[in-house]
């Protein structure tokens, strides 16, 4: 590496002795449908179109993307002449259902150069899955405020999908925080703690 550092300082032929310059594989990542909760991993590979040694630092800009292991870290430095794979990790507990491309960012900053790669992935909405319970009253509902529309339209049957945890199961299953903390409420009770906690009534005196 000292070597390669002096290297860098003369004065060469330019065609013999290029200085290192830093290439990706590929300019975007698109990772397809994601699901909360599921990880998956891809290749970053980095090409050194120069002659001495590139080295830097990679860094992922959200939290869902890290290096190597699936408790590894968010930066990592490399060096290497040629070609360097770092493995990238998809965390899946850190996923969460849209209506939009989840979006993220790597960053590579180099010696020879810096460049930031864009991360895509799809991960739709599951919504309120039939049958629950054999109850179908908040079937098919897609964001919280559907289910509440549902919720009021039939509190019995709703009431019994709370009380048994299906909805908080629904939740976790987008990889979105419940609003409620503590034990579900019984029967109609439970449907105006969900109300309340999404702040669309106000709780009683």
């Amino acid at each position: 590496l000292g070597r390669s550092k002096l290297r860098e300082r003369l004065p060469a032929d330019p065609d013999a002795l290029r200085a290192p310059k830093l290439a990706l594989e590929s300019t975007e990542q698109f990772l397809g449908l994601l699901r909360p909760g599921t990880d998956c991993s891809f290749d970053l590979t980095i090409i050194n179109q120069g002659m001495l040694i590139l080295r830097g630092m990679v860094l992922s800009t959200c939290d869902w993307l890290v290096f190597g292991e699936r408790t590894g870290p968010s930066q990592r430095m490399f060096q290497t002449r040629n070609i360097c794979t770092i493995p990238v990790r998809v965390l899946g507990n850190k996923l969460r259902a849209g209506l939009r491309a989840l979006q993220g960012e790597i960053v590579i900053d180099t010696n020879g150069g810096a460049v930031t790669l864009p991360v895509r992935a799809d991960v739709p909405i599951l919504p309120f899955p039939k049958g629950v319970y054999a109850n179908d009253a908040l079937a098919g509902a897609r964001s919280p405020h559907e289910i509440a529309l549902k919720a009021k339209e039939f509190p019995l049957e709703a009431a019994i999908l709370f009380e048994q945890g299906a909805v908080k199961s629904w939740y976790a299953s987008n990889g979105w925080t419940y609003p409620i903390e503590g034990s579900e409420g019984s029967g109609k009770g439970a449907v105006q703690q969900f109300f309340e906690a999404l702040g669309l009534t106000r709780p009683p005196h």
